[in-house]
């Protein structure tokens, strides 16, 4: 029997979750507006698992639906996915505007 891919990507998707350290917070707001992308790959990946398996399995079309929703399911925390990094922005706009638009000589806020 092959090895089934899948499991193990998640394992690493977990991983580099888990190890992710960002250099400082305005790279952690930059990498934030990656994640729908990240979440767009994933359900891509389901999503070709999908027809693949209609097109080349015989399989009960049952299976390819219940495929086709994960799918489906996927591709909604995309649009959660999108609403991360704006409320950082929101939330964070005074320290963001630090760097961004700094004031004369902001650095001796000393923040």
């Amino acid at each position: 029997m092959g090895n089934f891919p899948l499991p193990g990507a998640a394992s690493e998707f977990r991983s580099a979750a888990s190890r992710y350290t960002p250099d400082d917070m305005y790279e952690f707001g930059a990498h934030l507006a990656q994640m729908p992308a990240a979440m767009l790959d994933i359900a891509e990946g389901l999503k070709a698992m999908a027809l693949r398996t209609h097109a080349e399995r015989p399989v009960d079309p049952r299976v390819v639906e219940a495929l086709a929703a994960l799918y489906q399911v996927q591709r909604a925390t995309i649009a959660a996915a999108e609403t991360i990094a704006p409320v950082f922005r929101k939330v964070h706009e005074r320290d963001l505007a630090r760097k961004e638009a700094p004031r004369t000589n902001e650095q001796e806020w000393n923040v």
